[in-house]
């Protein structure tokens, strides 16, 4: 009966967690679970109970938070603006002057369009925002050439309609990019509201 009660109460502390899987070892009376999602936004690479079937009681020894890596989750800061929060999964190299960049929306309000720009096709137009772009280290500038956005790719744009709190992930690819480069100053992401709201999510002090 105890040992029920015990994993009766870890079920209920582990409840809304996500585990991959568990090993127990009697010598210790040590449980690893491996692969801990805690509440969709903390990773562990494993937690291990030490159990007390005397008692049924158990202590968290040791938590091993998992590291973000690339294009697994957004890095913190996140920046959240016209309701929307940008996160930000990073950029590598994609060919041999070519940047890919990864991003995640989500869209915190009612069911809405948004459209991710790559470029506006007359950047003369609008001197201050001539679409999504790249700093290097070298003070060379670049505008994206295409947007990946749920699963459609485009030259210019590409409108879709995000779900409330649904993630959404796109890529923006850069062209040119100077082969003595070595990190991105600055990464600015453009995107219009269906209202025609221009807002940006901007990422420094980027490796690739």
């Amino acid at each position: 009966m105890k040992k029920i009660a015990l994993f009766v109460c870890i079920a209920s502390l582990f409840s809304g967690v996500s585990l991959a899987s568990g090993k127990y070892t009697s010598n210790d009376g040590n449980f690893v679970v491996s692969d801990v999602n805690a509440d969709d936004k903390t990773f562990y690479d494993s937690v291990t109970l030490q159990l007390n079937f005397g008692n049924g009681t158990f202590l968290v020894v040791n938590a091993k938070e998992k590291s973000p890596t690339l294009f697994d989750r957004p890095l913190e800061p996140q920046v959240t603006v016209e309701g929307f929060t940008i996160g930000f999964l990073g950029c590598e190299k994609s060919g041999m002057d070519q940047i890919t960049c990864y991003l995640q929306v989500v869209n915190n309000e009612a069911d809405r369009e948004v459209a991710a720009i790559a470029r506006y096709p007359d950047p003369s137009a609008d001197n201050a925002a001539v679409g999504s772009i790249l700093f290097d280290n070298l003070n060379n500038t670049y505008i994206a050439q295409s947007v990946t956005f749920t699963n459609i790719t485009d030259d210019i744009f590409v409108k879709a309609r995000l779900y409330q709190d649904i993630p959404v992930k796109l890529s923006m690819v850069f062209t040119g990019i100077n082969i003595n480069a070595s990190s991105i100053l600055l990464f600015r992401s453009t995107f219009n509201t269906s209202f025609g709201k221009h807002f940006v999510g901007t990422f420094k002090n980027i490796k690739f």
